[in-house]
């Protein structure tokens, strides 16, 4: 109110409004701009951090500034960082850059592949370690140290038995013991 005391008419109150918050409006596109470009996706899920990048376009779009779509998908594959690498140079190489409304869902479902990768990766390395703990856990009487296979230990004479590791049965294949049926 301090700014329009003593104006008559709506016009000259909105020239003082207009010269007393044009200043701060301008300061708040820079401040949002540089939100955008310097902005890193960090640990946060990708809906959660493009929530976040939306939001502070929306707040442009508000304040009657809108950056052009180009601008945001660029800055938005920027700040996936390095470990969307190849998928941001994938989305920036296409002939015709997707739009922020197409590149949102694109990145997520790579999120989720990425994810389910990691996971099956993990569940691998989890039954090897699990398979090295119980062959660990069983006494295996060598027959000789210069076996190539982790399951069968031979002599180097054509008339050797072969002795399956797990349980240690002469002539026993992997794929037919039951010991090592139980740990599939």
């Amino acid at each position: 109110m301090s700014e329009i005391l003593g104006f008559r008419h709506s016009h000259e109150a909105w020239l003082a409004l207009e010269a007393s918050f044009s200043h701060q409006s301008k300061t708040r596109e820079l401040q949002l701009k540089d939100e955008l470009q310097l902005m890193q996706r960090g640990s946060q899920s990708i809906a959660e951090f493009s929530r976040t990048f939306k939001g502070l376009c929306n707040q442009l779009v508000d304040i009657g500034c809108p950056i052009d779509d180009m601008d945001d998908v660029h800055w938005y594959l920027l700040a996936l960082g390095s470990y969307y690498k190849i998928f941001s140079t994938t989305m920036m190489s296409q002939l015709s850059l997707p739009s922020f409304a197409e590149i949102v869902p694109k990145a997520w479902s790579h999120e989720i592949f990425e994810r389910s990768f990691s996971q099956s990766f993990s569940n691998s390395a989890y039954f090897v370690q699990q398979t090295s703990k119980v062959a660990g856990n069983k006494k295996v009487k060598h027959r000789s140290s210069t076996s190539s296979t982790p399951f069968a230990n031979s002599k180097s004479s054509s008339t050797s038995s072969v002795h399956y590791r797990l349980c240690n049965k002469e002539g026993h294949l992997a794929k037919r013991c039951r010991s090592f049926l139980k740990l599939k």
